[in-house]
């Protein structure tokens, strides 16, 4: 009998290993006496800022009282703006409807959304967008106020209207323009 020959594999040398990598301290989240001063200054700082527009908001609140206005409806208002008109639509039915349940009185006003009547055109609702917007002082800028079509510029007459309701009325405390 015969035997086969195997080929042997040559004898290798072992890898060896990497000489490991000099070691980096990691940062650490301990604080220090210069971090503890900048944030307590920065702080400080935006606090005071804040301090100063609440006493600011508070004179404003208070002269709208003064106006006749009430703050919490208008919370409510302010609330609601940044709601879907749906949604508006359906809580204001809501509250009339638990009103009624209640028994409270409200006169006509409960069914103000029952029987809406037809919405405005849509050049006269830009323009009584614009008028809104003038009137509390949002800058007439960007596609909404594109001069170059029809919308736009209702938007531009309505704005400039309220503008110069905004600078009869209100000249002797002006607000300041938002975006």
């Amino acid at each position: 009998m015969v035997k086969t020959v195997e080929l042997k594999k040559p004898r290798t040398l072992k890898a060896e290993k990497p000489a490991p990598a000099a070691v980096v301290a990691a940062p650490t989240n301990q604080p220090d006496r210069g971090a503890f001063h900048y944030h307590l200054g920065v702080i400080i700082q935006k606090n005071a800022t804040l301090a100063a527009h609440r006493k600011e908001l508070k004179q404003i609140r208070r002269a709208a009282q003064d106006a006749g206005l009430n703050l919490a409806d208008m919370d409510r208002i302010i609330r609601m703006r940044e709601e879907e008109p749906e949604t508006v639509k359906d809580s204001i039915a809501r509250l009339a409807t638990y009103a009624a349940w209640a028994g409270l009185a409200q006169g006509t006003q409960g069914d103000l959304f029952a029987n809406a009547a037809p919405a405005l055109d849509a050049l006269a609702k830009a323009e009584d967008e614009g008028y809104t917007d003038g009137l509390e002082g949002v800058t007439a800028s960007g596609d909404r106020y594109d001069a170059a079509n029809e919308a736009g510029q209702a938007r531009l007459r309505g704005h400039a209207r309220g503008q110069k309701v905004l600078l009869d009325r209100f000249a002797a405390n002006p607000m300041p323009t938002r975006q």
